[in-house]
């Protein structure tokens, strides 16, 4: 299984207040409920006590899960944050903290 939906246009990749570039020129900005935001405002306070990106800390928890996901490699910033949650290890409290 190969999951892309969390991280589909930056979904769990950037704080729930940030919207990219590209979803504003593409005129494909995701509504995100409040069950979405909550999460993600979760993933961000991880993330941000851990000293880690939002989307190292979601792509990480997806590898624990034993899933590859697909994430976007066009900046050197990505592949870091790629290669960043392959040594990241969520605690358990964080895990389900997160879920």
């Amino acid at each position: 299984m190969t999951p892309w939906y969390p991280n589909t246009r930056g979904s769990l990749t950037r704080p729930a207040d940030k919207t990219s570039q590209r979803a504003l020129v593409e005129g494909r900005v995701i509504p995100i409920n409040y069950v979405s935001r909550k999460i993600i405002n979760r993933v961000e306070e991880v993330a941000m006590k851990d000293s880690f990106s939002v989307a190292t800390v979601s792509t990480s928890w997806i590898l624990d899960k034993g899933y590859y996901p697909v994430v976007g490699m066009d900046s050197i910033g990505r592949v870091k944050e790629a290669v960043e949650a392959t040594y990241l290890h969520l605690a358990e409290e964080e895990t389900k903290y997160l879920v």
